[in-house]
């Protein structure tokens, strides 16, 4: 078992939460590593970035705990987001404000599984975002490391089904 992390692109979330009440615990990508590496019970977590004035921010949006995956039928409404689908658990998963903090210096603590921080200087932080686009598996430590920041947020969760 083994927590994952992925960036949601910010205007995805925007055009999904912009009513309020579009939090469908899912999330889907074209990437086969992030399905393969999604189990049940895993944490899938959510990153996103946005510019505010001159500064790029880097936010936690949400943490889906794992009870689902699938492939998208060609029919489906989201399959414009990905051929790969994990749904979350609507009672154990979480969405966050995304008015937080900027979460720059916590990710690059991270180290990833197999070890792969980042190896770029924090000036060019902008990076992070094109890095996060691909999967990566977490450490023990890096998921801790994610709970704790995770139990100081904000969470915005909808009315659940």
């Amino acid at each position: 078992m083994a927590d994952i992390i992925t960036m949601w692109p910010w205007r995805n979330y925007r055009n999904d939460t912009s009513d309020g009440s579009e939090f469908h615990y899912e999330f889907n990508s074209d990437q086969e590593r992030f399905f393969d590496l999604s189990r049940r019970g895993d944490n899938l977590w959510l990153i996103s970035s946005r510019r505010i004035a001159d500064a790029t921010l880097y936010c936690l949006l949400a943490c889906l705990v794992v009870i689902d995956k699938s492939r998208n039928a060609s029919d489906d409404p989201f399959i414009g987001y990905g051929v790969y689908k994990v749904r979350g658990d609507s009672q154990k998963s979480r969405y966050f404000d995304p008015n937080q903090t900027d979460i720059t210096d916590l990710l690059f603590q991270l180290r990833f599984n197999p070890f792969k921080p980042f190896r770029f200087p924090r000036s060019e932080k902008q990076k992070m975002g094109s890095a996060l686009q691909t999967v990566g598996e977490l450490t023990k430590e890096d998921s801790q490391k994610l709970q704790d920041l995770a139990s100081q947020l904000a969470v915005i969760n909808p009315a659940r089904d």
